[in-house]
């Protein structure tokens, strides 16, 4: 590690990384000031020059109403829509003895944008004519949408005064793939915590203490169908709740089913089965589950090194990695669940004589390994086994105890800290650390996290190519 000029260097140049990622998620679709005329996407094409001609806007119109309709926009779920609206002439707003003088924005099939009053008492007095000339108000808009078309709405509404007009100039109209936000188990009081995907702004408890049983939760995960699947330790269950609401469903998978003592890890695997770890004092193998009723299938892997499975990740191929806490090892199992060592080692050990707390498999095709007490973050080749690099120093920007990591949506690495209740956020190209995305102060126990998905994301766990 270098100085504390050379890290503060690289930390700024990992938050332009992310910066740049945000803004890649963005696309621009529309834009028009009206300098060459309106086109065929408007409602209405009457194009006008301000009084002194300085400004072409779209306009002027009188208790009408005017749509913008865009085809073809690309995959995304937020619009933004920014202009300026122009109000002419006796604009009063809504006092007493005149007005209101309202005007509304709305989407088809989506929210009212802005229904309220204007005024243009600011606007400079046209002594030649006897009134005011025109306010420019700039408006900004950001909505939830989804879908290759869009119409936009703009009108005044009804007031019997001819003289009151309004225009718009500088549309334009961006979208983007909204990110998912955080969620992070509390294991202080059993409850989950809801953070902005993008800024780590505390949002709200998403799932209260201790509902449907939930006691002392680990692994969060989402499944094909959605929803939020928790492992429950204390109570010894998988819990399902509701994926966008955090509401109790049921228990998933019961305390004992095929065995079940204590689920730790969970994962669907590419068959979209669920397969549980069963750490401590139960069958010390990884259980599946029907994905879709929860009905015990089999032991899948046992056996051949491992001692209190943890964390798990499947590969492209199907093999699954395990974390070995008490054999201090990562093993790893075929698609049948059959012992799959790397070469030269025994049994289904992958790396040995690791003290690994949690696992993941990169973008890159790379496994990543988070150890302690080292409390850093090693890459080997997932193919081999072969040692890559230390991907986190250890104790990065102060981690110190954690059992969990996921990639998030902007493809950097999440690390929950339990000790501090901090989230710290990695480069997933470089490692270095960028910024600790959730504080201490927003949440108490953070011990293992997940992202809420788009509609398009695959299920948290497998990666396909």
């Amino acid at each position: 590690m270098g100085g504390p000029d050379e890290q503060a260097a690289l930390e700024a140049v990992e938050q332009e990384h992310v910066e740049a990622q945000w803004k890649d998620a963005e696309k621009k679709v529309y834009s028009e000031n009206f300098g060459k005329g309106a086109g065929p996407e408007w409602s209405h094409r009457t194009v006008s020059r301000t009084r002194k001609g300085e400004r072409k806007f779209l306009g002027p119109f009188s208790e009408q109403e005017v749509t913008l309709s865009l085809a073809g926009l690309p995959d995304h779920d937020e619009v933004e829509v920014q202009l300026e609206l122009f109000v002419f002439k006796s604009w009063n707003g809504s006092p007493p003895t005149k007005g209101p003088d309202r005007w509304v924005a709305s989407v088809d099939d989506g929210p009212v944008l802005v229904d309220a009053t204007f005024a243009n008492d600011d606007a400079p007095l046209d002594a030649r004519h006897g009134n005011r000339g025109y306010a420019i108000h700039p408006l900004s808009f950001t909505f939830r949408h989804t879908g290759d078309r869009l119409t936009l709405r703009f009108a005044d509404s009804p007031r019997g005064e001819a003289k009151k007009r309004w225009g718009l100039d500088s549309v334009k109209v961006k979208v983007r793939k909204k990110v998912g936000d955080l969620l992070v188990s509390n294991n202080v009081d059993s409850s989950v915590l809801r953070y902005d995907g993008k800024t780590g702004d505390f949002v709200g408890v998403f799932i209260p203490p201790g509902a449907g049983g939930l006691d002392n939760p680990q692994e969060l995960l989402y499944g094909p169908d959605g929803n939020l699947y928790i492992a429950s330790f204390t109570s010894r269950e998988v819990l399902r709740f509701n994926g966008k609401t955090g509401a109790f469903i049921d228990v998933f998978v019961p305390e004992g089913s095929g065995g079940l003592g204590f689920p730790g890890g969970l994962i669907f695997g590419p068959d979209g089965n669920l397969y549980v770890a069963d750490s401590f004092g139960g069958t010390n193998s990884v259980l599946r589950y029907d994905g879709t009723t929860g009905a015990f299938i089999d032991v899948f892997a046992s056996g051949g090194g491992l001692f209190v499975p943890q964390k798990m990740a499947f590969d492209k191929k199907g093999n699954l990695f395990v974390v070995s806490i008490l054999g201090n090892n990562v093993v790893r199992y075929d698609e049948n669940g059959a012992p799959f060592p790397a070469a030269g080692q025994p049994g289904a050990i992958f790396i040995p004589d690791i003290e690994s707390v949690t696992i993941s498999i990169g973008k890159d095709h790379k496994l990543y390994v988070g150890t302690t007490p080292g409390e850093d973050v090693l890459r080997f080749n997932a193919r081999t086994g072969a040692f890559i690099d230390v991907f986190a120093e250890p104790g990065s920007a102060g981690l110190v105890d954690y059992v969990d990591m996921e990639f998030g949506p902007d493809g950097n690495l999440y690390i929950p800290d339990f000790l501090p209740a901090s989230v710290f956020r990695f480069s997933g190209k470089t490692g270095n650390f960028i910024d600790v995305f959730v504080p201490a102060g927003r949440g108490t126990g953070a011990a293992t996290l997940t992202f809420m998905p788009s509609q398009r994301k695959k299920p948290h766990g497998y990666e396909a190519d």
